[in-house]
């Protein structure tokens, strides 16, 4: 029985030890790297990530390629590492030169006040307005009725600017949107838009076209009718403000709004589009005229109305000093012979848009200036207020304006001293805008 057992003592040791070995084994087994099969290269040390390989490798170790290089370019290769590119300065300006400038006869002022008033009415709050006309004898006493011209309505949120010879009258909203009534076919010979998001500044002393600023951009010297056009100025940044033509044709004068690329201040430009130079620096021009006679510049300049001589010369504020109502795009009105300016004034900045709403008359009153001494006074020697859109008779002795005086929109008219103030249309819901012009006859 001794035997028995040890026998099986031996046999469960033996069978111990054969287990511990298979497990050594295993052990081995497991901590050696797998071996390549026949006819494959063996894996490079950076396959396995063990701490032994580290990652990346060091730079004494080469790493081989496991497969054929690719086609497509590193992201390198097509974002290439931005080292310090130059700044390229905005270009100068450049135009391309439009046709030589043909002179045009300067108009003399007439011999007497005989014409027609021209405006825009409605026959109630809710009427569209249209364009009216009443004729005005020698004497600036008008004749009859004013008569309704035409059934084309008009633009309730533009200004009217007429032409120079005041045959024409744009009729100018924003964005670009122009009507153009000419008074001898007696209807409209323009509607549509000229641009995006420009606006009509001033009229060329052709009649024919104007001056334009289109979305803020470039000035333009357009023909509204055949889109023809020469570039004027090219501001970069910021923009155009205003602009206005000799009334020889040959300059323009236009101001920059910002002193980024080019000085602000006032600019005169060839009618070509060459040779554009500051005229006069460090001034925020707006609302530009040129005197009919070319001798002299009215702009208002940071809100207050100055003169300069059409060099450049001799810049003067006007005393006292006259505040311009916000949203009045209107420029001062020269009288015929170049001697007085009529001006729009207001007691404070209070909007001024356009409308035909009472409150267009809020605080604002009419100021001649004399151009010589630059001295200002009120054109109704009582002060009173409400009064605008001023526009002198063709010999330059009276004024016709728009007045709520009477309770409601009228014109009235004046002498050119203060003297023999009268009503001359019947009151109205909505009236803008008269402009006397000088008889064809």
């Amino acid at each position: 029985m001794k035997r028995v057992k040890s026998i099986f003592g031996f046999v469960g040791q033996m069978v111990l030890l054969v287990a511990l070995a298979l497990v050594v084994i295993l052990v081995i087994l497991r901590l050696q790297p797998p071996q390549p099969l026949d006819g494959q290269p063996a894996a490079s040390p950076v396959d396995s990530p063990t701490l032994e390989s580290g990652y990346p490798p060091p730079e004494d170790r080469p790493v081989e390629p496991t497969q054929a290089p690719s086609e497509t370019p590193a992201a390198a290769d097509i974002f290439p590492t931005i080292t310090g590119a130059p700044i390229t300065p905005f270009p100068t300006l450049t135009l391309e030169p439009g046709p030589s400038p043909t002179p045009i006869p300067i108009l003399e002022p007439a011999q007497d006040a005989a014409g027609t008033i021209f405006f825009i009415a409605g026959e109630g709050k809710e009427a569209s307005p249209a364009f009216h006309a009443l004729t005005m004898d020698a004497t600036g006493k008008a004749l009859g009725q004013n008569a309704k011209l035409s059934e084309d309505t008009v633009l309730k949120d533009g200004f009217v600017f007429p032409s120079p010879n005041g045959n024409r009258l744009a009729n100018a909203a924003p964005w670009g949107v122009l009507d153009i009534f000419d008074l001898n076919e007696n209807k409209l010979v323009y509607s549509g838009s000229i641009g995006s998001g420009g606006y009509l500044l001033n009229w060329f002393p052709d009649n024919r076209r104007i001056l334009f600023q289109d979305d803020y951009g470039p000035l333009v010297l357009l023909d509204p009718f055949t889109k023809a056009y020469t570039l004027l100025a090219v501001p970069g940044y910021g923009h155009v403000t205003a602009a206005a033509a000799s009334p020889d044709g040959r300059h323009v004068v236009y101001a920059y709004s910002t002193d980024i690329v080019y000085p602000r201040g006032l600019w005169i430009v060839n009618t070509n589009g060459q040779d554009a130079h500051l005229l006069v620096k460090d001034t925020e021009p707006n609302n530009i005229a040129w005197s009919p006679d070319g001798k002299r510049i009215a702009l208002y300049n940071g809100g207050a109305l100055s003169i300069v001589e059409a060099d450049g010369s001799n810049l003067r504020q006007i005393e006292p000093v006259l505040i311009l109502p916000q949203c009045y795009f209107l420029p001062p009105v020269w009288s015929p012979d170049s001697r007085t300016v009529a001006v729009v004034a207001a007691t404070t900045t209070s909007p001024f848009c356009p409308g035909w709403t009472d409150s267009v008359f809020d605080g604002t009153h009419i100021f001649v200036v004399d151009a010589e001494s630059g001295k200002a006074q009120p054109l109704l020697p009582d002060g009173s207020m409400g009064s605008i859109d001023p526009t002198w008779s063709p010999d330059g002795s009276q004024l016709a304006f728009v007045s709520n005086r009477s309770g409601a929109p009228a014109i009235w008219a004046v002498n050119a001293d203060g003297s023999g103030l009268r009503q001359i249309t019947s009151d109205s819901a909505m009236l803008r805008f008269p402009v006397w012009t000088r008889s064809s006859k």
